[in-house]
């Protein structure tokens, strides 16, 4: 049997997070940053402006995964207009200047206004399934995994489907676990401070370990 010896100083009773492959000075980021796309925070992708609020942000990300074995925000194509959709679908409206005018595809995929709850509404999109009116009209359909959260348009809607994660050992390939609502509601809770749109406003890494879900 072979035993790694590690020096003391990098053994620690501690929580450690890792810098996602990269660090940097803030005042001197690189021109090109290597953040993986689920955890870009909306200034990163919009403004290409990163800074410490980044990764408070890509901690909300990151605790999201672990709490669930999903991510937060996914993208089929890996592409920033998806991403911000997701974001939009699940904390509302971007502020400005993103919404009206940086974001430059909003007005394809968001009307301005916003419904009685405060969330974005869509754009109406129509789209023929038939371009021979004589033609039957093609009927799609789909499966959705459990795990996915359809429609979800509140961190408690993300949250509400559970823990997944793959298991070697079920007939599935996957397992299950329920998170409480009252979890979810102290969880949700902690993640909307840690995303919130504007940096300035986001829990700091102290509100945040001091927040309420760390002691349950």
């Amino acid at each position: 049997m072979n035993w790694w010896v590690v020096d003391s100083q990098f053994i620690s009773k501690e929580s450690c997070l890792i810098d996602f492959g990269e660090s940097f000075e803030v005042s001197q980021p690189p021109d090109n940053l290597g953040i993986p796309g689920p955890y870009r925070s909306p200034e990163l992708i919009l403004d290409k402006d990163a800074g410490f609020a980044s990764d408070i942000w890509a901690l909300g990300c990151s605790l999201f995964e672990i709490r669930t074995g999903r991510k937060l925000f996914g993208a089929f194509d890996d592409e920033d207009n998806e991403y911000l959709d997701a974001m939009v679908q699940v904390l509302g409206k971007l502020p400005e200047p993103w919404w009206s005018t940086t974001w430059k595809d909003r007005r394809r995929l968001y009307k301005d206004e916003v419904d009685e709850k405060c969330l974005a509404v869509a754009a109406l999109v129509t789209q023929s399934c038939r371009d021979d009116p004589g033609e039957k009209e093609t009927v799609i359909t789909s499966i959705v995994h459990p795990s996915v959260a359809s429609n979800a348009r509140s961190l408690q809607d993300m949250i509400a489907p559970g823990l997944w994660y793959m298991s070697d050992h079920h007939p599935n390939g996957d397992r299950h676990r329920d998170i409480f609502q009252t979890e979810s509601k102290v969880f949700a809770d902690l993640l909307r401070g840690l995303l919130e749109y504007k940096p300035e406003d986001r829990t700091s890494a102290e509100g945040a370990i001091n927040h309420e879900w760390f002691k349950a």
